[in-house]
């Protein structure tokens, strides 16, 4: 019964998936800014190209306005290159912009003057207050999610990372996913909300994230808990609204295998066990898989992810014993192929 709703569930997401690309709105950002001379004075007529680091395509040309600003939003998280030309000035590129979930980067650019076939490359800078939203929330990237352990493979036991939140200890003892709950400014579990690239996969009947589809941790490109003064595109309860958004396909091709073990070679004895003078409970718990992306030649665009993963994991106790596997094989929708 187990493994059908594991494939049934399976089977939900990708469909949702696949549905994704008509409601990425709430899970996407932009990059905002004015773009000026080296006296100061705004540049209006500017060209502003956005251009992703991860496909090196432009996702966006815009003009700066009389105001000399100019707004790009619904970019997909992510590390982009932003490129402004204007009479002259020499061009100017602003490396590694950084756009991250349901937030807007702000990015003001000085261009140089000079010819337009000269070219002056800058590092982008990050600012520590965002000025353009006041939501509350913080963004967890890929990087984050790699380097940090985690005891299974489920992203939830990462959302305390949110100021403003506060999970209960994990049982890392039990196998499968296992099962996170997080509190939001001291509301209830069920007063959050979850959303998978834009799509609401909240369940309806528990209100809590156990029965929630998750995609693998190794294909997330980033998620983010979002504690306060966000609108009804990112949640529709008054807790957290969770937003969690997958990688899409690249120029280069990546692929990535991996194997967690874990065993009770070093575990220690319950209290109570050593007190009733029964052993210690056995356990063997081993996740591996795979995931890979990259270009399609001669299509002119590029695969979204594939991943394939498998879970075996088995728990023994004096009283019973469970073993739980399964299989996913998830196709994400990346970018169109053009």
């Amino acid at each position: 019964m187990r493994s059908v709703l594991r494939l049934l569930a399976g089977g939900l997401l990708v469909a949702l998936l696949c549905a994704s690309a008509l409601a990425q709105g709430s899970q996407t950002g932009g990059i905002t800014g004015v773009v000026s001379d080296p006296q100061g004075a705004v540049v209006p007529g500017a060209t502003v190209d956005i251009i992703s680091d991860a496909t090196g395509r432009s996702e966006r040309r815009v003009t700066t306005g009389s105001d000399g600003s100019y707004t790009v939003t619904l970019l997909p998280p992510g590390t982009y290159k932003v490129e402004v030309t204007a009479k002259n000035f020499k061009k100017t590129v602003v490396n590694d912009a950084v756009v991250r979930i349901t937030e807007t980067t702000r990015q003001d650019v000085t261009l140089t003057v000079g010819g337009v076939t000269e070219t002056v490359e800058v590092q982008a800078t990050e600012t520590l207050i965002n000025t353009a939203s006041p939501v509350t929330g913080t963004a967890i990237s890929a990087q984050t999610m790699e380097k940090l352990p985690l005891a299974n493979p489920n992203v939830l036991f990462l959302l305390s990372l949110s100021a403003g939140t506060l999970s209960e200890p994990t049982d890392v003892r039990t196998a499968g996913r296992g099962t996170a709950d997080v509190n939001v400014n001291g509301g209830r579990t069920s007063n959050n909300s979850v959303s998978l690239e834009g799509v609401n996969v909240n369940d309806f009947n528990l209100a809590h994230f156990d029965t929630v589809p998750l995609p693998n941790p190794n294909v997330l490109q980033e998620f983010k808990v979002a504690t306060s003064l966000y609108d009804a595109t990112q949640g529709g309860k008054g807790g957290g609204a969770l937003g969690l958004v997958i990688k899409t396909g690249s120029k280069d091709f990546h692929y990535d295998l991996y194997w967690q073990h874990r065993n009770d070679a070093l575990n220690a004895n319950d209290f109570f066990f050593n007190r009733d003078g029964k052993k210690r409970p056995k356990f063997l718990q081993n996740v591996f898989g795979g995931s890979g992306s990259g270009p399609v030649p001669g299509a002119g665009g590029w695969m979204p992810p594939l991943c394939c993963a498998m879970t075996s994991a088995g728990s023994e106790t004096a009283s019973r014993r469970s073993v739980a596997s399964a299989v996913e094989i998830l196709f994400f929708t990346g970018t169109n192929l053009s």
